[in-house]
């Protein structure tokens, strides 16, 4: 049987035990529930406590900066079927390894193969040094610029397939060695790379050579030029052909809104291509809310499949933070000599990174 403790508090604040004869209030607190009750807490108590307490951060020998961030896409293509998709999902990890060597890596979950970027910079001198492994081909402003910062969901259909390392499917990119230098009124890179793509050796013993050089003679006014010169095997075995490219590019700043153009001549074998876009990007609420318009063209001169496709986009893009946005674009694509009729493309996209 429960033994209880009747407790009576009296008028003038005195407490003491009284039976249930004396006429008084009386409360009954069993002695087990108390102590129930009070360990309770105290174990309650202790749980918030080591709530309380951050977990053990992961340790390493130098800093290191993780970085990541994922796109999920809706897009609709004419009347065939809408469908969403996840177009990236990458991390990347930046650390110096010295004072004078710097290691980076970025993998995709999305994409085959799973690494993108294997590089080692090499800090040679005031402004400049060597990068190796595998990294972006140094050309196109565009085809650089990462698409978390890109103002329209797609590459200019020019870039994505003049641009080296675009126009072989390897997300721009390239196993070399790259020399850099940048300062404030001038940007210069000039490289040796494979010329097969990401994670592949090279198809010949010939390696190619690619360079840029960008002046900013005015705060808000980049010009520059690159030059690609290469050879290219569709498949191993296959005899490599010309893979020659030169670009021209401008980006100018104004109070509100910001204008830039890129122009590209391409020879693969016989064929010739040429292209280009000019994009304006207005700030319709600064800082927040931004709208685009881009006019963009590829032509075809050769033996094989001349033609010349245009495409119009409009977007308006929603930003929350430095990496998490929302766009929305509007595409207009046309082919000249097909005789088709022009195709409408509407495309949302939602970024969230760190």
């Amino acid at each position: 049987m429960t033994k209880s403790v009747d407790i009576i508090e009296t008028r003038d604040g005195r407490r003491g035990k009284r039976s249930e004869a004396a006429g008084e209030a009386v409360c009954r607190f069993p002695l087990r529930k108390t102590a129930l009750l009070l360990a309770f807490g105290l174990a309650a108590a202790a749980g918030l406590r080591a709530e309380d307490v951050p977990s053990p951060a992961v340790q390493a020998s130098t800093p290191l900066k993780l970085s990541g961030f994922a796109q999920i896409q809706y897009s609709r293509l004419g009347g065939s079927k809408d469908s969403f998709s996840i177009t990236r999902a990458r991390l990347s990890l930046d650390s110096p390894v010295t004072r004078a060597i710097r290691l980076r890596a970025t993998a995709d979950a999305v994409k085959s193969p799973v690494l993108l970027d294997a590089v080692i910079d090499l800090a040679l001198f005031k402004g400049g040094g060597l990068r190796l492994g595998q990294f972006k081909v140094p050309f196109s402003r565009e085809s650089l610029t990462s698409s978390t910062d890109r103002e329209t969901i797609s590459l200019p259909r020019s870039v994505l397939e003049l641009s080296p390392g675009r126009d072989i499917g390897a997300s721009g990119r390239d196993i070399g060695a790259l020399l850099q230098f940048k300062s404030v009124l001038l940007e210069a890179s000039a490289g040796l790379f494979n010329g097969s793509g990401i994670n592949r050796a090279d198809a010949d013993r010939q390696k190619d050579v690619a360079a840029r050089l960008v002046f900013s003679p005015l705060s808000r006014l980049k010009v520059g030029g690159s030059l690609y010169r290469g050879l290219h095997s569709a498949a191993a075995g296959e005899e490599a052909l010309r893979r020659d490219r030169v670009g021209l590019e401008i980006e100018m700043g104004l109070e509100r809104a910001e204008l830039k153009a890129e122009w590209i001549l391409a020879w693969d074998g016989d064929v010739t291509k040429r292209g280009g876009y000019a994009q304006l990007a207005g700030a319709l609420v600064p800082g927040r809310v931004q709208a685009v318009v881009r006019y963009d063209s590829l032509d075809r001169v050769g033996p094989a499949a001349p033609g010349r496709n245009e495409t119009w986009t409009l977007g308006l893009n929603a930003f929350f933070a430095p990496k998490t946005k929302f766009q929305v674009n509007l595409e207009r694509r046309g082919e000249r000599e097909s005789g088709r009729g022009a195709e409408l493309c509407l495309s949302a996209l939602f970024q969230a990174g760190f």
